[in-house]
């Protein structure tokens, strides 16, 4: 299976014996359709996987994908789409730093969004987070740099506030 999945002309693939199949990487002089999906069989998203993949404008993020690891996104700058899997449980760290992702919503079963995940996104303008969410850092939507303000959709029931200001927002417990 990992051979001919790794046949792929847009992803490369490992299997490990902890998480099974994870998309390690994505490979940036791809020439073909600017939007992806994850194959079915993959359960993480490897870290760096897509880091600075400037031709990716929209992924589909199956539900067999449990873990987006640090930095998955990091610089995709023309990402602006992503539909993220039901069954996603952890977000790592600056997973989407300095991407172009308009909006960020979470099914329940999210538990974890690591540190500044969001981080310097100018043109997200929504976030939805779950009431299953355990844990978040500080910093997880600092990301409102640009032009664009950030309007928080907050569905979660922890007591959570939301505090914006001119040069960020933070999401503060």
């Amino acid at each position: 299976m990992l051979e001919e999945l790794n046949r792929s002309k847009v992803f490369t693939f490992e299997y490990q014996q902890k998480y099974g199949f994870v998309l390690t990487s994505c490979k940036k002089d791809y020439d073909g359709a600017r939007k992806l999906t994850v194959p079915d069989v993959v359960s993480r998203i490897g870290r760096e996987a897509f880091r600075d993949c400037l031709f990716l404008e929209s992924i589909y993020i199956p539900d067999s994908v449990k873990v987006i690891e640090a930095k998955a996104f990091a610089g995709c700058t023309n990402l602006s789409e992503v539909r993220f899997s039901k069954n996603l449980t952890e977000i790592m760290g600056h997973a989407f730093d300095k991407s172009g992702i308009t909006e960020a919503i979470f099914h329940d079963g999210l538990r974890k969004l690591g540190d500044r995940a969001f981080y310097d996104c100018a043109q997200l303008e929504k976030v939805s987070l779950p009431e299953t969410l355990d844990s978040f850092e500080i910093g997880v939507t600092s990301c409102t740099r640009g032009s664009s303000p950030l309007e928080a959709m907050i569905a979660c029931g922890k007591d959570m506030e939301l505090a914006l200001n001119a040069h960020g927002s933070h999401l503060l417990p």
